[in-house]
């Protein structure tokens, strides 16, 4: 601070001592003067909530709450004044959609989100909005966070989509941006194996072990994904051509498999498609 703002503050502070105790109200206006000079200085806020708490100036102190966090520059001070005023708004103002709507402006790291995080899906099972909650955690998943915390994050996204907002094929995809991040994990498969059979999603399903068949690392991963790929498509699509075709492409990574020859051949003389010998 400035000299000039130190005087004027500690001139701001005589006068204060002069108001009466129970001017509850003109405490917290002669406060907020202060504060505005020191620069959002914390213990004064907190002796601002003491006058709002008196005053029931709760509505001004939101206002104010919510400029702090519009000047703060740093993503520490944003984050406790955001924290902050969505408590005011929640537990002072019931409001708690405004209370999430002011947690969606945290601007979260690596470092500080496990409460945020907390917080905004506590309001959200509330106030039933599950699509403030989505949007929150997306923004958990991007590169700067960790491998392990951004599939944690998306299944939790998956988990929303299919209990909360009763959109299994919604859910289906956020499994699939799991296999995606990482095709080595195939943990996902079995629960996109049961949307796919509790929802018929079973071209969605071959779908993504298609491309789940691309990024495989070896052969056998390659030959258990057109199994599964060919069942599919025998048992669920009724489609025995397109299961043909895909038991040709594992005869072709297994021609030591006899059983696979002999299914080969069943299907041939069904079809008329002995092309595949050439």
């Amino acid at each position: 601070l400035t000299v000039d703002v130190r005087r004027r503050v500690e001139l701001l502070r005589r006068v204060l001592e002069l108001l009466p105790t129970d001017d509850h109200a003109a405490r917290f206006f002669h406060l907020r003067r202060v504060l505005q000079l020191e620069g959002g200085e914390p213990a004064v806020v907190e002796e601002l909530k003491v006058e709002a708490e008196a005053a029931g100036l709760w509505p001004e102190m939101a206002a104010l709450l919510t400029q702090l966090a519009c000047q703060q520059t740093t993503p520490a001070g944003r984050l406790d004044l955001l924290r902050q005023l969505a408590w005011v708004l929640e537990k002072k103002l019931d409001s708690k959609v405004r209370a999430l709507l002011a947690l969606e402006g945290v601007l979260l790291s690596p470092e500080q989100h496990a409460e945020v995080i907390g917080e905004a899906t506590r309001l959200a099972r509330q106030t039933k909005r599950y699509e403030d909650l989505l949007a929150l955690l997306d923004r958990l998943t991007t590169p700067e966070f960790e491998l392990a915390k951004r599939k944690e994050i998306i299944s939790q996204r998956a988990g929303i989509c299919e209990k909360e907002i009763g959109d299994p094929a919604r859910a289906f995809q956020e499994l699939r941006r799991l296999l995606e991040l990482d095709p080595s994990d195939w943990a996902p498969v079995a629960e996109l194996e049961r949307l796919a059979g509790e929802h018929n999603l079973w071209p969605q399903l071959d779908a993504a072990f298609a491309e789940l068949a691309d990024r495989a690392f070896s052969r056998r991963d390659r030959l258990d994904l057109l199994a599964r790929r060919e069942k599919i498509a025998r048992e669920r699509l009724g489609s025995r051509p397109r299961a043909f075709d895909l038991l040709v492409r594992r005869y072709r990574l297994d021609q030591a498999d006899l059983d696979l020859l002999r299914l080969l051949t069943e299907d041939a003389e069904a079809l008329q498609g002995w092309d595949w010998l050439l």
